[in-house]
Order: structure tokens, then C-alpha cells, then sequence
């Protein structure tokens, strides 16, 4: 017995084993992960109600688009060239982690500009660099756990993730104890984020083999152009989603930030779910897209059969529980206003999960200029509904902007993987004939 559940968590076998691995340590790795920082963000909210809750999550959402530019989607990008060439592992790391490294540098500077030249930030300044030097570094951590993916080893993956927020948790509350501030959070966060760094690059060095190659500004120069759609793509996901505390921030008051914040946050836990399992099921869409078209349609089927029975069980309990699920945070946000904005945004959840089916297919199958299309249109869409109606009538109205995106976001992505198989399957009897 005991070998046998040594195998299943250790080995890759067979289809359905692989992708249950997989997704179990994924998810056992996010699961943990977010309960660390929930746990965080829960002691913030409870500590210091509205005064600083709303602050706390006002400097996240601000801080997330310049990560954005750090991020630049290059973990994604790597992700499906080292599944295809695992042999080009290092190559992608030494080079990656240099372009990763300029931008890092030209978007502190241009973040550095904005909080001393802006007066709706300035007087947060401090605490939004603190948090972006956090932010990148934990993007380069997360970059570095891509390369476990592309030889379907995310046990190492899982033991790094854990590892990071174990240290991250532990840094903060331990020092939360000493003086509760949120400045005095992010400076823990940094130091726990630096400590994390190092210990994540001792664990990647020992497990990988690494060669003496310099760097190839062609190779980078050819990264970067093909991951300009990955990154637009990125940008615009923000801009469908995150974007509202920021407009919530400069249209209405700050009470109102705090109120919409909380069902949000709560419910931005549980895409961990669909991202993990999607994890997982990408390196088989990626081969079965270059193989064949039906077992590309199959593995599509079980993707949205699994992801459909996760989203429906989260919104039946999120439905009937929604006070109870608010009340964890701080009784104050169980009145009428927050308990209606979390039953709209557990409707999200359907859209979602069977979103993440659809981009991930068009990704496996590199159409990602038409992700970006459709994402590009549902950001514009999104920006549009908020402004307005939140201007217009309440704080309300912000969920129903993000419903309304994630509806049209859904419909256009399944639109364009059904078109685009369609095309690969006509190819494929055109090139059999």
C-alpha cells in the first residue's frame, strides 16, 4: 500500500494518474499557500476593520499592474517551449531571468515617479514601493517553479510554495504580534520574500543541471516578440478584473472599497482551484493539439465536465453560506449591501471556470492573438460598465460589471476554440486526403 501511494505522488505513469498527481499537488501547494495568506489577510481585517482593511487591498490592486510588467506572461511562454524542448530549460532560465530582471528596474522607476508626482497615491508611497520590491521578488519565485511543469514534477514545485508562504506567514504574524501596521506587514513580507529567494535558488540549482552559455540577446529578442500577445493578454486580464477596487477608490468612498473587497477577495480564493487543475491539464492539451483534433476535443470535454462539477459545488455553498462565509472576516460585513454583491459574484464562478477551459485551449493550440482580441474587447467592455454604472447608481453595480465581462468572456472564448478546431480538424482530413 504504501508503495502504491508512493507511485501515485512520485511517478508519472499513465494519463489519468499524471494529471491527478498533478493536480493534487498543485492544488495541495495553492491551497496551502492561500490559506497562509488568507489567514493574513483575515487577522487585517478583523485587527483593524475598515480603517486599514480597505488601504491593505487598495495597495494590492494598485501594485498588481506594474507586476504585470514584470511578469510580462514569460512564465506561461516558457512553460509551453520547455514541455516542448526540455532540453532548452537553462537556456530559457539565464536569459528569462535577465529580461525579467531590466524590467523589474524600469517599472520601480517609473512607480517611484508616480507615487511622488501623483496626489491620489502619493500619501501612500511608502507602502506601495514596499510592496511592489515584494511583489517582483515573488514573481521571480514563481517563475522559477515553472521549470518543475515542464517535466510534470510539481511535487518540487509544491515543496517550494509551500515553503515560501510557510516563511511569509510565519515572518508576518510573528512580528504582526510585535506592532500592527500595514507598513509594518509589507516590510515583512519583503524580508520574508528575499529569504525565499535565496532558498529557492539553492533548491533549483541542486535539482537542475546548469551550463556556462552567456547570454543570447537574439534568443531574448526572439522571447520577447513571441510573448507580446501573452503580455497585452495579461495586461488586459487586470483590466477585467482588478481594475474595480482601483475605480471603486476613485469614485467612491473609502467604506465602499471596504465593502466590495471582502466577498472579492473570498472569492478570488477559489480560482486557485480551476488555475491548479488547469495547470495540470495543459502539457496534455499542448501534446494532444499537435496530434489529434479528437483526442484534443476529449481532453477539452474532461477539462469542462471537472471544472463544471468544482464551480457549481462553490456556488451552492457560497449561495446558502454567504453570511455565515462574511462573518469569518468581521460581522460588519454581513449586511444586506456585502451579501448581495457575494451572490452576484458566486454567479462569476460557472463563467470562470469554463473560461479557463477555453483560454487554455486557444493558448495550447497558439492562437494567442485571438485571446488577446477577445480579452482586449471584454477589458474595454469591462472598464466601460464600471465607470458608468458605478458613477450612475451604487457600489452594487461594480458586480454586475464584472458579471457582464466574465459572461462575454466566456461566450467569445468558446466561440473562438470551437472555430479554430473546426479549422484544424479540415486541415487534417485535407492533409490525410
Amino acid at each position: 500500500m504504501k508503495k502504491k501511494i508512493k507511485n501515485f505522488l512520485f511517478e508519472n505513469t499513465w494519463f489519468k494518474q499524471t494529471v491527478a498527481k498533478n493536480s493534487f499537488w498543485l492544488l495541495f501547494s495553492e491551497v496551502v499557500a492561500r490559506l497562509f495568506t488568507f489567514l493574513i489577510s483575515l487577522w487585517v481585517a478583523r485587527h483593524w476593520w475598515k480603517a486599514e482593511f480597505w488601504v491593505y487591498n487598495f495597495v494590492m490592486s494598485f501594485v498588481v499592474f506594474f507586476v504585470l510588467i514584470v511578469d510580462f506572461w514569460l512564465w506561461n511562454l516558457t512553460f509551453r517551449e520547455i514541455g516542448k524542448k526540455p532540453e532548452y530549460a537553462w537556456k530559457y532560465f539565464k536569459n528569462v531571468s535577465f529580461i525579467k530582471s531590466i524590467l523589474s528596474v524600469l517599472v520601480l522607476l517609473v512607480v517611484l515617479f508616480i507615487v511622488n508626482y501623483s496626489s491620489d497615491v502619493k500619501e501612500y508611497g511608502n507602502l506601495i514601493i514596499i510592496f511592489l520590491l515584494h511583489s517582483i521578488i515573488t514573481n521571480f519565485l514563481e517563475f522559477f517553479r515553472v521549470f518543475f511543469r515542464g517535466e510534470e514534477k510539481m511535487e518540487h514545485e509544491a515543496l517550494l510554495k509551500i515553503s515560501n508562504n510557510l516563511i511569509l506567514f510565519l515572518c508576518t504574524i510573528w512580528f504582526l504580534c510585535i506592532s500592527q501596521s500595514v507598513e509594518f506587514i509589507f516590510y515583512w513580507y519583503l524580508a520574508s520574500s528575499v529569504i525565499n529567494l535565496i532558498l529557492s535558488l539553492l533548491y533549483i540549482v541542486r535539482h537542475f543541471k546548469f551550463s556556462k552559455e552567456s547570454l543570447d540577446f537574439k534568443f531574448m529578442k526572439h522571447i520577447l516578440k513571441m510573448n507580446i500577445p501573452f503580455f497585452l493578454w495579461w495586461i488586459f486580464t487586470y483590466f477585467c478584473g482588478e481594475i474595480i477596487i482601483v475605480i471603486l477608490k476613485k469614485l467612491t468612498w473609502e467604506s465602499e472599497v471596504w465593502i466590495f473587497s471582502a466577498p472579492y477577495k473570498l472569492l478570488w480564493y477559489v480560482y486557485i482551484i480551476f488555475n491548479a487543475f488547469s495547470l495540470a491539464m495543459f502539457p496534455k492539451l499542448v501534446k494532444a493539439s499537435k496530434e489529434s483534433m479528437n483526442r484534443f476535443q476529449y481532453i477539452i470535454w474532461k477539462f469542462a465536465k471537472y471544472h463544471l462539477m468544482i464551480s457549481w459545488a462553490f456556488l451552492l455553498v457560497f449561495l446558502s453560506c454567504s453570511k455565515l462565509i462574511l462573518s469569518i472576516y468581521w460581522p460588519e460585513f454581513t449586511d444586506s449591501t456585502t451579501i448581495q454583491i457575494m451572490n452576484i459574484l458566486s454567479v462569476i464562478l460557472i463563467f470562470k471556470s469554463m473560461s479557463y477551459v477555453f483560454w487554455n485551449s486557444l493558448t495550447a493550440m497558439s492562437r494567442e492573438y485571438t485571446r488577446l482580441y477577445v480579452q482586449v474587447w471584454v477589458a474595454i467592455i469591462n472598464v466601460c460598465c464600471a465607470v458608468v454604472l458605478i458613477k450612475q447608481y451604487d457600489i452594487m453595480w461594480a458586480a454586475y460589471s464584472l458579471l457582464i465581462s466574465e459572461i462575454c468572456l466566456m461566450i467569445w472564448y468558446a466561440f473562438f476554440t470551437k472555430y479554430h478546431i473546426k479549422k484544424c480538424k479540415d486541415a487534417e482530413i485535407q492533409y490525410n486526403n
